[in-house]
């Protein structure tokens, strides 16, 4: 039997899921909920691995930041928003569960969510993590009518870095194993 072949199959069902997902547009209403979210969150952006120049770009672009960026606050106040941070992350389900722990009954049923702040806030660093790493990377990047991302990737991909707490800087890779913890 040939593994390699039954997990591409596997990986090409599970985008064209995801595919569908984002055509049915079921975002829609969690993003018009994260719009109105009050109180509006502060963000300290060296805390939840937003990286400063990613946060510019957002500003820049005239794009209300917590459409792009989680806040613990909000994730835990609505546990559902994952689905949109989790769509601009590009991140399947079953990464942000190897990661930081599972998201699924935050998107699926979040009215029985069980949402910790330890766990609210490594989702959060993980999403935005990704997050400031893809806007880093693009040369053009738009949040186009809900968390539809749309970027043309730049010649030399640049790493974005999230500060640890003794204001060391750490690789991407290494930050979101150990500062997301």
């Amino acid at each position: 039997m040939n593994t390699n072949g039954s997990r591409e199959r596997d990986a090409i069902v599970r985008a064209l899921k995801i595919a569908r997902r984002v055509a049915m547009r079921e975002d829609v209403a969690v993003r018009e909920r994260i719009e109105r979210f009050q109180p509006k969150p502060h963000y300290a952006k060296r805390e939840l691995c937003i990286a400063k120049e990613a946060w510019q770009k957002v500003a820049a672009a005239g794009i209300k930041r917590r459409l792009v960026f989680a806040h613990p606050d909000l994730l835990k106040a609505m546990p559902e928003a994952s689905l949109h941070y989790r769509g601009i992350a590009l991140l399947s389900r079953k990464r942000v569960q190897e990661i930081a722990g599972s998201v699924d009954t935050w998107e699926r049923s979040p009215e029985k969510a069980r949402v910790s702040e330890e766990k609210v806030l490594k989702v959060s660093r993980l999403y935005n993590a990704v997050i400031s790493a893809i806007l880093l990377d693009s040369a053009d990047w738009t949040l186009d009518d809900g968390y539809r991302t749309s970027w043309q990737l730049s010649a030399s991909p640049r790493m974005e870095q999230c500060a640890t707490s003794s204001g060391r800087r750490r690789s991407k890779r290494s930050r979101i194993a150990s500062s997301i913890g």
